[in-house]
C-alpha cells in the first residue's frame, strides 16, 4: 500500500486538498476517528525527529487541509473534535499508541456514551423489533443505523435531537432523579414494650 504524502496532492479550486469524510451514524464516526488518529500517528512518524505523540498542533495536520466535507456520523467526529477537548485528548492518544487504539476508544468513548445512555442490553434489544417495524412503516426501508437510533430513543427516553447530541458531546452519566418512583414505605418501629411494675 502507498500512503502519499498530504502535501503532494494536487491543489484544488480552494487552493488545496479537501478533507471528505463520509456519514454512516457510529460507523462512520468510529472510522473517522481512527483514520484521523492514524493520519496523526503517520506524520508523527514523518517528523524529523520522529514524533513519538503528534497532537493536531505539533503535525499541523487540520491545517493541510483547504476544507472540510463530512456528513452524518462524520459530522459527529467533527463536533467532537472541535468541541470536546477529552475527544481531542483521545485521538492524539490513539495516534500516540496506535496498538492500543481500539481499547483506547473503547474505554475513553464507547463505555462512557453507553453508560451516559443508559443503554443496557436486556431492555434496548426488547425495542429491537419495535425499532425495525416503525422504520419500516415511516420509511419503507432503513439502514441500521437508522433502525439503532429509533431503538436508541425508545429504550432509554431520551425524546429530541438535541438530547442525543449533548450525550454524544459530552458522555457523562446522569444522576438518575427518581431511582424508585414508587419505594416501599419504612415499616414504623414497633413500640418499646413498657417495663413491668
Amino acid at each position: 500500500m502507498v500512503i502519499t504524502p498530504v502535501s503532494g496532492l494536487a491543489a484544488t479550486a480552494l487552493g488545496g486538498p479537501i478533507l471528505t469524510l463520509e456519514g454512516g451514524g457510529f460507523r462512520a464516526q468510529s472510522a473517522a476517528t481512527g483514520f484521523v488518529a492514524g493520519m496523526l500517528a503517520y506524520i508523527g512518524k514523518q517528523q524529523a525527529p520522529p514524533n513519538p505523540a503528534p497532537t493536531l498542533e505539533s503535525t499541523d495536520l487540520l491545517g493541510r487541509f483547504a476544507a472540510f466535507s463530512s456528513n452524518s456520523g462524520s459530522s459527529w467526529f467533527f463536533s467532537e473534535l472541535a468541541y470536546s477537548a477529552p475527544f481531542k485528548t483521545l485521538v492524539e492518544q490513539m495516534a500516540a499508541a496506535p496498538d492500543d487504539s481500539a481499547a483506547a476508544y473503547y474505554t475513553a468513548w464507547t463505555s462512557k456514551w453507553l453508560e451516559a445512555t443508559n443503554v443496557q442490553p436486556l431492555k434496548f434489544n426488547l425495542w429491537a423489533d419495535a425499532a425495525r417495524a416503525l422504520v419500516s412503516a415511516l420509511f419503507g426501508t432503513g439502514d441500521e443505523d437508522t433502525v439503532y437510533l429509533l431503538q436508541f430513543f425508545l429504550a432509554t427516553g431520551h425524546t429530541s435531537w438535541d438530547d442525543f447530541v449533548d450525550v454524544l458531546s459530552n458522555p457523562k452519566p446522569k444522576p438518575n432523579p427518581d431511582p424508585d418512583p414508587d419505594p416501599e414505605p419504612e415499616p414504623e418501629p414497633e413500640p418499646e414494650p413498657e417495663p413491668e411494675p
